[in-house]
Order: C-alpha cells, then structure tokens, then sequence
C-alpha cells in the first residue's frame, strides 16, 4: 500500500527521507506522517479503511492536507479547552505535523492535562516509538486509576 500523500515528517536521520520505489518503479514509501517503513499492519489497515470511505476526511479536510479547504480550516476552540475537566494526556512527536506547539497550546489549555514529547518521532508516536509510548500511556493510566 502506498502511503498517503501529505505533509512530511523529519523525524530521525537525513537518510530516513529518501524516497524508495519498488520494482513497479511506483513510490512505496516516503516519509510523510511516519519514518517507519513499512508501516505496521495496523497503520496499513487504518488507511486502508479511509480510502474505502473518505467522505467524512474530505469534508473535514479537503482532499490534501498540504492546502486544507474543509470545514476544520477555520475550526478552532482553543477557548474551550478549560471546559475539559478530565484526566488528559497530550502526546507530540518532536517532528509531527501537529508540532509541539501546538500540542503545548493544548496542554496549557486543559487544567491538570500532562504532556510528553517523543523525541524521534513524528505523527505515529505511538508506532514509531512504540514501547515507550506504551510506557508513558500505562503510566498515566495506572496513575488515573489509582485517583479512583
């Protein structure tokens, strides 16, 4: 499955973000959300889905992130983040297309949120640095549970 075309990342090494082709001479991988290739199962079928069915992406979005024209374009409720009033953790990839400006925006914003930056990562924190993502989330998560 190729990926889909969006915004890079520059996660990790130089070398990371050459293009490679397959034997089709097609593009296979490029690093756009995730320095991972090939991506994992999951990642596949997640995309697989949203190619089946992308209405809903197309009307949030457009039809490419690089110039978004859907209805998120002007969607912002930053004013609202105090309303949430839950145990919140806020995860970024030091190279992710949401950057960690923005995901520091959203931590200030949440009362008691927590925040993580995972350095070699881009949007796929959770695939790209896979065990210490689960690290951090079973932490926060068994922290959470012990407030019950």
């Amino acid at each position: 499955m190729e990926p889909p075309r969006c915004r890079r990342s520059r996660a990790r090494s130089p070398r990371s973000l050459r293009r490679r082709s397959g034997p089709s001479g097609k593009l296979e991988s490029t690093t756009f959300l995730s320095a991972l290739w090939p991506w994992p199962d999951y990642v596949n079928r997640t995309f697989a889905q949203l190619a089946e069915n992308p209405e809903v992406y197309h009307t949030m979005n457009g039809p490419s992130e690089f110039y978004v024209v859907g209805t998120l374009r002007e969607w912002d409720i930053t004013d609202r983040l105090g309303g949430i009033q839950v145990p919140t953790l806020v995860t970024s990839g030091r190279y992710d297309e949401a950057t960690p400006a923005i995901a520091e925006t959203v931590h200030r914003g949440i009362p008691g949120s927590e925040q993580v930056l995972f350095e070699q990562s881009s949007h796929m924190a959770h695939a790209e640095e896979a065990e210490a993502y689960r690290g951090v989330l079973d932490d926060f998560l068994s922290r959470v549970e012990a407030r019950i």
